[in-house]
């Protein structure tokens, strides 16, 4: 709706009947009264009785109510909020209250917040919680199980561990006495007393 002030006195009838006095310095079309065509207007200006408000839009009191409703609503439930829920609010902003918080202070630090995300600030969301940490670079302990069937090692009928027999397709001749020497060792085998190769084949295949 287009608005004016009257710069000069004038009587006007809006409905086309009742005549009103309309006193300089007040506003046309007055509170309550229905708008006037864009001639009309036009030519009360021209003729120097009006000059209109620029960039005046009346919101029809449908909506007013609606707003007000909305103010209320969210003014209410911030107020009733729990510091948890407006630290919340706050922490959106990326600069959360930290230390002793005075409520009134919290609370309008909300209400500010809201009003900026409602005019298309973006809210901060990147922060976690201590239950949605990373976790998938963190060290793993590991508990290492012994395998059966391992180098030296496996499994008796009674279920303890001993030393393995010897494998008779291994080609005892042809390997090095410093190779014979690390099966016996790892078969637990004393060798202590052989002094040639032959002597510790002969220990090793005694074993089996």
């Amino acid at each position: 709706m287009r608005k004016a002030v009257v710069i000069n006195a004038f009587p006007f009838a809006f409905d086309g009947i009742n005549i009103q006095f309309l006193t300089k310095g007040s506003t046309f079309p007055p509170d309550g009264q229905p708008a006037v065509a864009d001639s009309s207007l036009d030519g009360l200006v021209k003729a120097g009785y009006l000059e209109e408000i620029d960039g005046v839009v009346m919101v029809p009191e449908e909506d007013a109510a609606m707003n007000r409703a909305i103010i209320v609503s969210i003014d209410k439930r911030l107020t009733d909020a729990s510091d948890e829920e407006l630290m919340s609010i706050v922490a959106r902003s990326g600069a959360p209250f930290s230390g002793n918080l005075i409520r009134a202070e919290l609370v309008l630090a909300a209400k500010r917040q809201v009003v900026a995300e409602a005019q298309g600030a973006s809210p901060v969301l990147g922060m976690k919680d201590a239950s949605d940490a990373d976790t998938s670079q963190a060290p793993v302990s590991e508990k290492v199980e012994p395998q059966s069937g391992g180098d030296g090692v496996k499994e008796s009928g009674t279920g303890e561990t001993g030393p393995t027999k010897v494998d008779t397709d291994l080609d005892l001749d042809g390997l090095k006495k410093d190779e014979l020497e690390e099966i016996a060792k790892d078969k637990g085998i004393d060798i202590s007393d052989a002094k040639t190769k032959a002597d510790i084949v002969a220990l090793i295949k005694a074993a089996d």
